[in-house]
């Protein structure tokens, strides 16, 4: 072979060398990262799957706060933020286990809000000064067990409350619905999917809001419902438990309304 050639031959070889020079250099400067990086990929996978089973089990809780409240709200009844989760956890079991087995949990619920009386008064009243006055008048007619006043007031308080922060109202229905004008508010404003969940108790229509074709159609004797308290068509309202309800749905209102702020 011509030694020209091998001079040539062996000329490019070098030069090959030199350029790839550089990049040995530069594979010396970054393995050390890339085997840094390599050392947390791992991790970085492990706290990837837990989110992933976080979120899946947050789904999951969500599901179960959302058939709680909308449970309790058929009976008249409001979660308080401040429960502790067994009793979430308990009437979701009782739910699922037992057809008409509510009046296993309703003492609970008694023996609960009567309990906490006096903090969710305060926290009502902390959210809405404004109101002072009209909210400690309606608990002490809850105290003195005049039910026939604590109920009627409570209930004015709600849609005033709930006017006062969405511009729209409890108890009056969306036009053309059977849902309440609050279904609005948390489809318009409400983003975080859990948060709506917790907003359930305001898009759906319970017996405590139904209209007069809604009454009808669920034909439940003794229910516990504003219109007819309001208006007067009911007399046999008052009562303890029913003082309670009312009590339960004005303190779910404030909380979460509270958190909008």
């Amino acid at each position: 072979m011509n030694k020209n050639i091998l001079k040539k031959i062996n000329k490019i070889q070098v030069d090959i060398g030199n350029a790839f020079k550089p990049l040995h250099s530069i594979n010396q400067t970054f393995n050390p990262i890339f085997e840094s990086i390599n050392k947390i990929r791992q991790p970085i996978i492990k706290l990837q799957k837990l989110s992933m089973n976080l979120n899946t089990n947050f789904s999951k809780f969500s599901e179960v706060f959302k058939r709680v409240i909308i449970m309790l709200g058929e009976e008249g009844w409001f979660i308080d933020e401040e429960m502790p989760i067994s009793y979430i956890r308990k009437f979701e079991n009782i739910s699922k286990i037992e057809n008409n087995s509510f009046h296993k949990i309703q003492n609970d619920l008694v023996k609960y809000y009567t309990l906490n009386l006096d903090e969710i008064e305060s926290s009502i009243i902390k959210s809405f000064p404004n109101r002072e006055k009209i909210i400690c008048s309606a608990f002490q007619a809850h105290k003195d067990k005049k039910y026939e006043l604590s109920i009627p007031v409570l209930l004015t308080q709600i849609d005033g409350i709930c006017f006062e922060k969405t511009d729209k109202y409890y108890f009056m229905k969306k036009r053309g619905t059977q849902y309440p004008e609050t279904f609005d508010y948390v489809e318009e404003v409400i983003q975080d999917e859990f948060n709506k969940t917790l907003h359930t108790g305001l898009t759906k229509s319970f017996p405590i809001n139904h209209s007069k074709k809604q009454r009808k159609l669920h034909n439940k004797p003794n229910t516990l419902n504003r219109h007819q308290i309001i208006h007067g068509e009911s007399i046999e309202y008052p009562s303890k438990i029913n003082s309670l309800k009312v009590i339960s749905l004005i303190n779910y209102i404030t909380q979460i309304l509270e958190k909008e702020e």
